[in-house]
């Protein structure tokens, strides 16, 4: 508030310095601080920077993912697959924090109960990840668990099968064998 008051409630440099404190926030679990946070800041880096400012679309995934750990599902979803669209066409398909808020968006369809438009996210972030990481990567491990969590709850249980099956391959040391069957 004293930095408020100093240099005015528009300014941009404590805009960035309460996006940083949103961040942190969120990440210490100080969630409902975290979206007033962001909700403040939003507007103000729009207004600064445009729309499709990475500082704007950072923003709104963060805010996205505070509603997401807040279980605000119907908040997040149009928030995150708003960052999907955006960070897609501005640095295409294979830009790391476009696969990270597919993960996100996976997650909370998932939660949704709306597995089935998981899935194709969740087989986008597990290819990326395996082309970018490698198989053997926590991130990718978890990326392959997550897509079998979708398959089941869509009720596409040999399709789950499989991709549990390569999991405790990749766990258990041996090398993973090609998968033959096709969906």
């Amino acid at each position: 508030q004293l930095v408020e008051k100093i240099q005015g409630p528009e300014d941009i440099h404590l805009t960035l310095i309460n996006y940083h404190l949103g961040c942190q926030c969120r990440m210490d679990g100080q969630l409902q601080a975290a979206v007033e946070l962001m909700k403040k800041v939003l507007p103000q880096f729009m207004k600064a920077y445009g729309e499709t400012h990475d500082y704007t679309i950072s923003a709104t995934f963060q805010l996205g993912l505070a509603y997401m750990q807040l279980n605000q599902f119907e908040l997040s979803q149009p928030m995150l697959a708003k960052v999907n669209t955006d960070w897609e066409k501005k640095y295409g398909k294979s830009h790391v924090m476009l696969q990270d808020a597919k993960s996100m968006l996976a997650i909370v369809y998932h939660r949704q109960g709306k597995s089935e438009l998981a899935i194709p996210l969740g087989e986008e972030v597990v290819a990326f990840r395996q082309k970018t990481l490698g198989d053997r990567h926590p991130d990718t491990m978890l990326a392959l668990n997550n897509l079998g969590s979708y398959c089941r709850n869509a009720r596409q249980l040999q399709r789950a099968l499989v991709h549990y099956e390569k999991l405790m391959e990749l766990l258990s040391g041996r090398q993973p064998q090609p998968n033959t069957n096709e969906f």
